[in-house]
């Protein structure tokens, strides 16, 4: 039915299917262009120009936890925000209410104390009130970053020559955006002038997209999970199915 195969899906090639690493071992199969694209961009997050600033958002930290890993050792500074955040504050002890968290003991304490980690520094909160991220009591719920962190991001983010964004700051899907839409247009402008900008996530293109400034960042994944599973690991299971030495 066909001569060659070319794979053109990065979003799955995180994917054991039979169509992403069946049809290779019976026909030779080769990279498309965006998927040889994604591969360059991406790789680039694994020697980049410093400062290297990595931003981290959203939930289920057992998916972003090995990102976590590897990028410690070497960005220069990593934020952790969204409901990972909630982590975090428990792991320091701290109260946060009816905050959604992750399910699991991921070892967070030795992230704590890292001079790299950042965290919002304060919240907004389910009734519109904002707080300090330490003085939440057992009734709050937190659902974005407050106007302070996003502050604080503004000025780390323009000195930061390459960055490495995945993830809300808050919970986007309810309809807090303006947080995640500030920082969308803070490494929008430290793209233009200069920095490099490898972004991706559903929540966080939609960011980009509803400000229409899908141009001006360096590159931009197609990926959800494969974008996580390509950084923490180097390679896929869709792209290692591939003849590589064409």
């Amino acid at each position: 039915m066909a001569d060659i195969y070319v794979n053109e899906a990065f979003s799955v090639c995180h994917r054991k299917h039979a169509s992403i690493i069946g049809v290779p071992k019976y026909i030779p199969g080769y990279a498309g262009l965006q998927l040889e694209n994604e591969i360059k961009h991406l790789s680039k997050a694994f020697n980049p120009a410093h400062p290297f600033m990595f931003l981290l958002g959203g939930a289920k930290f057992e998916t972003k936890l090995p990102l976590l890993d590897k990028f410690m050792k070497t960005a220069d500074t990593v934020f952790v925000g969204g409901a990972l955040a909630s982590d975090f504050y428990k792991e320091k002890g701290w109260e946060i209410g009816k905050s959604k968290t992750s399910t699991g003991n991921f070892n967070l304490s030795r992230y704590v104390k890292s001079p790299k980690l950042l965290l919002p520094i304060d919240v907004t909160l389910a009734d519109g009130s904002i707080k300090a991220s330490d003085k939440l009591t057992a009734n709050d719920k937190i659902m974005d970053s407050g106007p302070k962190t996003v502050d604080m991001l503004r000025e780390k983010v323009a000195t930061a020559k390459f960055i490495l964004w995945n993830g809300p700051l808050g919970v986007y899907e309810d309809g807090y955006h303006q947080p995640t839409m500030d920082l969308a247009r803070m490494i929008s402008d430290a793209t233009v002038k200069g920095a490099e900008s490898v972004i991706g996530g559903g929540d966080t293109l939609a960011a980009v997209a509803e400000q229409g400034l899908q141009e001006t960042f360096t590159f931009m994944s197609t990926g959800g999970g494969a974008m996580l599973d390509f950084l923490a690991q180097g390679t896929l299971p869709g792209i290692q199915a591939l003849d590589t030495s064409a």
